[in-house]
C-alpha cells in the first residue's frame, strides 16, 4: 500500500491513514471502490458497500443547480428537497426550514415535519401532528393524529390510534376516522378498507364506491379488479359493475387487455370481458412487461437527471442527453426538486479522486492477473490432457 500514499501525497497523510491502513488490497474502502468502478464499466446500479463507502469521506451538506454548481452551503446534520420553496433542515434535535437562499425561515423546533405542499406543512410537536404555513404560523393546530399525509387536491390522511380518517385544509374531516386502511392510487382517488371491506373515493375524498367488496385492486384505465363472493371482477370509477366477477384471478388493465384466471387456466380479456386470442402465457407475460417497461420510462421521464454513483462517488447523469452533470462527485445525493437538488459535497475531493484512480489501477491489475491465469490454468490442463492420452497410447498399445 505504499504506493498508494505516495500517489496521494503527503498532505492528505491524515486522512489516507484512516483510509487505508491496510496493508493489503482487502481495505473495506478499496474493495468498495473496486466494485464501483466495475459497476461503471457496466453502467450497473451501486452495491450498497458502495454507497456506504462514498459517505465515509469527510463531506458538508449543500445544494446545486442544474449545472452542478454548489448554490447553497449549509451547516446542518440533515436537509430535505425544495419544495413550494422550502426545504427541512435538522439542527439538534428539532426541524425547521430554510428558503432557496440558505435562510432559516421557520426556526428548528418540531420534533419532525413533511415537505410542504398546497402552501401547507406538516409538523409534529409533542407527539400530535398539525399544520404551518410558509411563515411557521399554525393554520391547523397539533391535534391528536399520529400521523399524516401532505396535503393533495385540498385532503390529507390522518391517524387516530390504528383508524384512518380523511380531512380538509381547515382541519375537518371529510370521512371520520373509523377506516382500517386509506392507499394513494391512480389519478389521485383512494382505496379504503372498513369492517374488512374495500371501497374507493375520489380525489377530493368523497366515497364513489362504498367499502363492500372482500378485496380491491387499483384503478387501471378506468377499471379496477373488486373482488366479490370469492370471485373477481372489474367495476368502473362510479362503481358500476363492468365486467361480472366470474374468475380465480384478475390483473389490471394494460394496452386495453387484462390477463385473468379461471382455475388453471389463464387468458386475456377486453374490457367487455371478451376472450382474446387463446391462452398463451408467455403472450401475457409478454404484455404485463411491456407495461412495467413503459411505466418505468414514464417515471424516468419525470426527471430532467437520474442519480448514478460509480468511480469516485455519485453523480446525475442527463436524461435527454445521457451526459454527465459536470465533473463534480459527491458523497449522497437527492433527486433534482424546483431546480435544486440536496447533495452532501467532499471536504476534500482530490484525495477521494487519488483513491478512485488507484482503485480502479488495482481493480484492472487484479483483472489482469485472473485472466493470465486462467490462462495458464488452461494451458496446464490442456498439458495435464495431452500427458493422459499419451499414457493411454502407451497402455493400449502395449497391451
Amino acid at each position: 500500500m505504499k504506493r498508494v500514499l505516495a500517489l496521494l501525497g503527503t498532505s492528505a497523510f491524515v486522512l489516507t491513514g484512516l483510509l487505508f491502513m491496510s496493508e493489503s488490497n482487502q481495505n473495506p474502502l478499496i474493495v468498495a471502490l473496486r466494485m464501483s468502478t466495475r459497476d461503471a464499466a457496466s453502467r450497473k446500479a451501486p452495491s450498497n458497500q458502495c454507497a456506504r463507502m462514498y459517505e465515509q469521506f469527510p463531506s458538508h451538506p449543500g445544494f446545486i443547480d442544474t449545472t452542478g454548481k454548489e448554490v447553497i452551503r449549509t451547516k446542518y446534520e440533515d436537509t430535505g428537497s425544495f419544495h413550494e420553496g422550502r426545504a427541512s433542515f435538522r439542527k439538534r434535535d428539532g426541524w425547521g426550514f430554510i428558503d432557496k437562499h440558505g435562510k432559516e425561515v421557520i426556526e428548528p423546533k418540531f420534533s419532525r415535519v413533511r415537505d410542504f405542499s398546497e402552501g401547507l406543512a406538516a409538523v409534529r410537536e409533542n407527539k400530535c401532528w398539525g399544520f404551518i404555513d410558509k411563515s411557521g404560523n399554525f393554520v391547523i393546530k397539533p391535534t391528536n393524529w399520529c400521523s399524516t399525509t401532505d396535503f393533495r387536491s385540498g385532503i390529507a390522511v390522518v391517524g387516530v390510534g390504528t383508524k384512518f380518517g380523511i380531512i380538509d385544509n381547515a382541519g375537518h374531516f371529510i370521512i371520520p376516522a373509523d377506516l382500517a386502511s386509506v392507499e394513494s392510487i391512480e389519478d389521485g382517488a383512494y382505496r379504503i378498507s372498513r369492517s374488512k371491506k374495500f371501497g374507493f373515493t375520489d380525489k377530493f375524498g368523497q366515497i364513489t364506491v362504498e367499502p363492500k367488496y372482500d378485496d380491491a385492486k387499483d384503478f387501471s384505465e378506468g377499471l379496477a379488479p373488486v373482488l366479490e363472493s370469492g370471485k373477481w371482477g372489474y367495476i368502473d370509477k362510479v362503481g358500476m359493475i363492468a365486467i361480472a366477477p366470474r374468475f380465480s384471478h384478475a390483473q389490471r388493465f394494460a394496452h386495453g387487455n387484462a390477463v385473468v384466471g379461471d382455475g388453471a387456466k389463464f387468458y386475456l380479456i377486453d374490457r367487455e370481458g371478451s376472450r382474446v386470442g387463446k391462452a398463451d402465457f408467455s403472450y401475457m407475460t409478454a404484455i404485463l412487461k411491456d407495461d412495467v417497461k413503459a411505466n418505468l420510462q414514464y417515471e424516468a421521464s419525470l426527471q430532467d437527471f437520474t442519480p448514478v454513483a460509480y468511480g469516485a462517488g455519485w453523480t446525475f447523469i442527463n436524461n435527454r442527453t445521457g451526459a454527465e452533470l459536470g465533473t463534480s462527485r459527491f458523497a449522497s445525493v437527492e433527486s433534482f426538486s424546483e431546480g435544486l437538488a440536496c447533495v452532501k459535497m467532499y471536504d476534500n475531493p482530490k484525495v477521494v479522486i487519488a483513491a478512485a484512480a488507484e482503485a480502479k489501477r488495482l481493480a484492472t491489475q487484479a483483472e489482469k492477473e485472473e485472466l493470465e491465469q486462467e490462462k495458464a490454468d488452461a494451458i496446464e490442463a490442456a498439458k495435464e490432457a495431452k500427458e493422459n492420452a499419451n499414457s493411454y497410447d502407451v497402455n493400449t498399445s502395449e497391451n
